[in-house]
């Protein structure tokens, strides 16, 4: 009498721990381009590039909601003031990414 053939397991250990190292690397990517992973957060996207920050505008969103927004602490208008010097102006638009130094 035979005994049946065991068989083994679908995915190997090797298969397994390239796939998560994939699914890490992508993760750090997201969160290093400025993805959140708090939700209800500031939602504001941020990249840090030598101690500036990059902000996307979003719909509704002013120079002045996005200087609260980054520093929730401080009066907003030294922020504000400078940003518009930066910009030559106050206008922005959907989807423009402001440099917040």
């Amino acid at each position: 009498m035979s005994s049946p053939e065991r068989e083994g397991p679908k995915y190997s250990a090797g298969r397994f721990k390239t796939w998560l190292a994939v699914a890490v690397g992508c993760g750090g990517l997201y969160l290093f381009a400025g993805g959140s992973v708090i939700p209800g957060g500031a939602g504001v996207a941020q990249a840090s590039v030598s101690h500036q920050r990059i902000v996307t505008v979003r719909p509704g969103q002013t120079l002045w909601s996005i200087a609260e927004e980054v520093e929730p602490s401080q009066d907003p208008r030294p922020l504000v003031d400078q940003l518009v010097g930066e910009l030559h102006g106050s206008a922005i638009q959907v989807g423009e990414q402001v440099v917040i130094p």
